[in-house]
């Protein structure tokens, strides 16, 4: 591929790496062949790529188009046919908001920057809605994972001084189990995802900082699965620039 060449993405792509998606819907076949022309040149024009901040990049995308699509999803996980539906930045935007506004309301004061706060919960909106809010809100958000013992999460949570422990109503016994031999740790229930893909508009939070300000800022905190041993997990730390 010589440099004169032009590389494209499309939204038809998204839609067809499922191979359900093209079974038994003509119509979904239809839609996707036609989002197929609906490509972006790469790279965009006036964009400094790898130089933006994720946050900053949901605000601009819901700002200058707000009905460009952020993820399509099924209508119905169980029956593929039935097609997807487009949400978009303007709505991740407005979900991310509504969510730094909980936070705020739920998480307790500090005047330690970057404040950390634990979350988990079953694979849905919830994980990029709270990330993105918690960029907007300057904290930094722990994602300890449900498949490690007990003693190892609150060693993850201990090494971060997180002080409150995220999670829905349907992981509220597996985080309490967790968090009884560690009594300062204060569990606070998630709303149901729709409480934060509310169509009202939210009070709008917006990410301050300029690359330069906020490349090496810590944002997500992962940790190694510990397959080496019982003590092993090791903690990942993920400043803004790793996912410019």
């Amino acid at each position: 591929m010589g440099p004169k060449d032009k590389h494209y993405i499309s939204r038809g792509w998204r839609e067809r790496k499922s191979p359900h998606s093209l079974t038994h819907s003509p119509s979904h076949t239809s839609r996707s062949l036609n989002n197929m022309a609906q490509t972006i040149p790469l790279p965009l024009s006036g964009i400094e790529h790898g130089k933006r901040i994720l946050a900053s990049v949901v605000e601009t995308r819901a700002r200058d188009g707000p009905e460009s699509t952020w993820v399509s999803v099924p209508i119905d996980n169980e029956d593929l046919s039935r097609g997807f539906k487009d949400i978009s930045f303007q709505q991740l935007n407005n979900a991310a908001n509504h969510a730094a506004r909980w936070l705020g309301e739920h998480l307790p004061g500090t005047s330690e920057p970057f404040q950390c706060f634990a979350y988990a919960g079953p694979k849905d909106f919830r994980y990029p809605i709270l990330a993105v809010a918690a960029a907007k809100i300057q904290k930094v958000m722990v994602l300890p994972s449900p498949l490690v013992t007990a003693e190892a999460q609150l060693r993850i949570l201990e090494n971060k001084r997180c002080t409150v422990y995220l999670r829905p109503s349907s992981m509220a016994s597996q985080v309490d189990a967790i968090l009884r031999e560690a009594p300062r740790i204060q569990a606070v229930e998630v709303p149901e995802i729709d409480e934060f893909m509310r169509e009202d508009e939210a009070v709008p939070y917006s990410y301050g900082k300029t690359w330069e300000e906020g490349k090496d800022d810590p944002w997500l905190v992962f940790h190694t699965s510990g397959t080496t041993g019982p003590y092993m997990h090791h903690i990942q730390i993920f400043l803004h620039w790793n996912a410019c």
